[in-house]
């Protein structure tokens, strides 16, 4: 159901904020055919604040994402307004931390750091649930362990490691995997699957420490 959303929020106006301001708010919903709320109106007072109100669609429980620059989160807070006038609710806004990344991941149970090897990724999944396709008959079970093979052609040269997923399967047999670009690995765990987004939200967002990403979760009515 699509519902009428409206922001509105009062800024102090200097140069970099005014080119920035009358953009558009990205709507964070992958899903989602509507992409941004558009400036619905301006108005700009002799005091410099700068009054801007955008609106648009939304649809069910989408959230909208407002990008700010550190220095103007304060304004923001201050001043931002947000309705829904379909009937929905908004709940409180969030916005990603200024905390240093490596802080920010040690409270994720996942166990990865920052630039984590390939192989770091597989191993923080031993032990969870996985399904994997692409290297033959898919598998459901879980993650056991990561194998690494050499292996000798008959003129007595050696390959590079090869890497294999060894899996428990709900069958209760061990079988393997070699990792190749055609396999896919998908976590089972709807839970672990909310950490590594968490994970990768972490990570997106120490990528600019100057951007504040405001978040307004929408409830449909």
């Amino acid at each position: 159901m699509r519902r009428l959303f409206s922001a509105v929020f009062l800024f102090v106006l200097t140069l970099p904020l005014f080119a920035q301001a009358p953009g558009a708010l990205p709507v964070a919903n992958a899903a989602a055919s509507v992409r941004d709320l558009p400036v619905r109106k301006v108005v700009l007072y002799k005091n410099g604040v700068g009054y801007f109100e955008h609106s648009g669609a939304v649809h069910g429980n989408q959230k909208v994402s407002i990008d700010f620059t550190s220095s103007q989160l304060n304004d923001v807070l201050q001043s931002l307004t947000v309705i829904d006038e379909g009937g929905g609710k908004v709940s409180a806004v969030n916005y990603n931390s200024t905390t240093p990344i490596e802080q920010q991941l040690k409270s994720l149970s996942i166990g990865l750091g920052d630039f984590p090897a390939t192989l770091a990724i597989y191993q923080s999944l031993r032990g969870q649930r996985v399904e994997v396709t692409g290297a033959g008959a898919a598998l459901s079970g879980r993650l056991v362990n990561i194998d690494s093979r050499k292996e000798t052609d008959k003129n007595g040269n050696t390959s590079e490691d090869h890497y294999f997923l060894v899996v428990a399967t709900d069958a209760g047999a061990l079988r393997t995997a070699e990792i190749t670009d055609a396999v896919s690995v998908r976590m089972a765990d709807p839970s672990l699957q909310k950490q590594f987004t968490s994970y990768l939200e972490i990570v997106a967002s120490a990528q600019n420490q100057q951007g504040r990403h405001l978040r307004n979760p929408c409830a449909g009515a």
